[in-house]
């Protein structure tokens, strides 16, 4: 997503390049994408509120061996009890159940299909526009 960043940045010859947003990894390139180069993502707002959520899994258990240190009010307790193929042991532990795999990958398709739409209609954008 950086790549697609800096090329949208080539493409629209922003003095904003990807390194001055603030952030990091996916969140700073959907901002760059959304505030930069103006792509509407909010058809996939389902699918980066997915992303995010692991993301943010990702980040509380890296570090602690899969053991869950947040409130059971938080944000990411919430994201689990809703989610089938996600849970939590009695000990904090993270369970990743039977299905979780196709059903991220079929996030993420969804999200890059979006995605793709929306770089289609940029391009289409881009190609209008005199001397271009």
């Amino acid at each position: 997503m950086n790549e697609l960043c800096n090329k949208l940045a080539v493409s629209i010859d922003s003095l904003i390049k990807l390194r001055d947003v603030n952030g990091k990894g996916v969140t700073r390139a959907l901002m760059y994408m959304k505030k930069v180069a103006q792509l509407d993502l909010q058809k996939a707002s389902d699918e980066k509120y997915y992303i995010a959520m692991l993301n943010k899994i990702r980040n509380a258990i890296v570090h602690t061996g899969g053991i869950l240190h947040t409130e059971p009010s938080s944000d990411i307790y919430r994201f689990i009890n809703n989610e089938i193929f996600i849970s939590i042991s009695a000990d904090g532990a993270l369970i990743i159940h039977d299905d979780f795999i196709d059903r991220f990958i079929g996030i993420l398709i969804g999200f890059f299909d979006k995605l793709d739409s929306e770089i289609q209609m940029f391009i289409e954008r881009y190609d209008a526009q005199p001397n271009s």
